[in-house]
């Protein structure tokens, strides 16, 4: 049976209940001085609230600015680093997101921002996204995605054998695609195939117009980096 599509007023909703999951728990969630823990700003625990709270601020700041553009909004919006103040905006909007062309894919990222600070709050732990079989010979571990280093690079990291790399040099192991550019379609399959994750040509669209894609110039069809197509859909499923 095909499972029925959701309506606005559904997907509205659940934005809703994401953005206040976000908002509820903003103030929760550890700040990033390390004295809760004793920790500075080497500690774990500290990374990844920062993370966290870099990677919610960037997203909703992204839907927002697509709002804006794409409605010609010209009600005050907030600073883009007042990420409750954000929050606020995209709910005050909501009816409009929840019917763009893209509503599906920042429903999807809205959610995934709530079980991040959820997570970081209560302390579960998400499962990140497996990448394949470890190359390592007589390894039998998993590699799975291990966010970014210190520079900003995706990274993975083998669950047996803990050889941690960036997601580029697994790419090239496990014999993933390796071209120096991807088209949007190739994009597309890369993902599928890849990484088990359902990609749209409005999903591109949208990561494009929110600087998570930067064309090449004068490409035709558009066209990528390979190594910033594979940190964007690393960096997507997290």
């Amino acid at each position: 049976m095909t499972a029925e599509p959701l309506t606005p007023a559904q997907i509205a909703g659940r934005m809703t209940a994401a953005l206040a999951t976000i908002t509820s728990l903003w103030p929760d969630m550890l700040e990033p001085t390390g004295t809760a823990t004793g920790g500075g700003h080497g500690d774990p625990r500290v990374i990844q609230v920062c993370n966290v709270r870099q990677e919610v601020n960037w997203q909703v700041r992204g839907w927002a600015q697509v709002l804006i553009e794409d409605h010609d909004l010209d009600d005050r919006t907030p600073d883009g680093h007042d990420t409750l103040g954000l929050c606020a905006y995209l709910r005050k909007h909501v009816d409009l997101m929840s019917t763009h062309e893209a509503n599906l894919d920042a429903l999807q990222e809205l959610e995934d921002c709530a079980d991040a600070v959820t997570n970081v709050v209560f302390g579960h732990k998400r499962p990140r996204l497996a990448l394949g079989a470890c190359t390592i010979t007589a390894c039998d571990g998993i590699v799975r995605d291990a966010g970014q280093d210190d520079d900003g690079h995706q990274i993975a990291r083998c669950t047996h054998c803990g050889t941690t790399a960036n997601v580029r040099w697994w790419a090239e192991q496990m014999r993933m695609p390796v071209r120096d550019t991807l088209t949007g379609a190739e994009l597309i399959v890369l993902a599928h195939q890849q990484y088990g994750r359902r990609l749209t040509p409005s999903a591109i669209k949208m990561a494009v117009k929110r600087q998570m894609l930067t064309p090449l110039p004068n490409t035709r069809p558009q066209a990528f980096t390979t190594a910033q197509c594979i940190g964007y859909l690393t960096r997507a499923t997290t």
